[in-house]
């Protein structure tokens, strides 16, 4: 976990280094959208069992930088938070809610080059969650695509992101693993400097 964030880390840096010290485009963004509730999309190792709650939807939000590598890649770093919601009928009957806290690399192909465009890409996180119920925090990683489309005008893009993702995140007391399999929708405004 730690070479994994420690790589992650340096990566980034380089990546940053050399953007700055190349004339493109610098492009910083905001992100809101929300979870998608999806059957069987949670799985929790509760010691002695194990329950497959249901999200419910719940907000997201996130802040980004980017580098527009050509017209038609870009790479990035992201930090994202969701207040996560679920419903479960044992142990906590009336449910119980989460924070999940991720920071990561993400890349992003778009074509054409024109005001509208279609984007796919892909990311990978360093995450953990927390909730009051649990004995302890998880962490772990996460990775998973972006796919949507995006429309420029000027120096600012609007971009509507579907991001189905994979987080497995664990810990050496209760819950000793959290599965995390549903997408996000994320409506995304971006801000270009030159």
């Amino acid at each position: 976990m730690k070479k994994s964030l420690c790589f992650q880390i340096a990566l980034l840096l380089l990546c940053l280094g050399q953007a700055f010290a190349q004339e493109g485009k610098h492009i910083v963004g905001v992100s809101s959208g929300i979870t998608m509730p999806w059957d069987d999309g949670v799985y929790f190792d509760l010691e002695p069992y194990k329950t497959w709650p249901d999200n419910q939807l719940s907000p997201a939000f996130g802040l980004f930088y980017e580098y527009q590598l050509s017209s038609f890649f870009k790479l990035g770093t992201h930090f994202d938070f969701e207040r996560s919601h679920f419903k479960d009928d044992y142990p906590f009957e009336d449910g119980f809610k989460g924070n999940r806290y991720a920071l990561g690399l993400h890349w992003i192909g778009q074509y054409p080059d024109k005001k509208l465009q279609a984007e796919l890409g892909g990311f990978f996180n360093v995450a953990f969650a927390t909730c009051k119920e649990w004995d302890a925090n998880v962490k772990g990683i996460e990775y998973g695509l972006i796919v949507g489309p995006a429309y420029s005008f000027g120096n600012i893009k609007i971009a509507l992101h579907l991001q189905p993702t994979f987080s497995y995140l664990f810990s050496n007391d209760m819950p000793e693993v959290v599965l995390l399999m549903y997408p996000r929708i994320m409506c995304k405004l971006h801000y270009t400097i030159h």
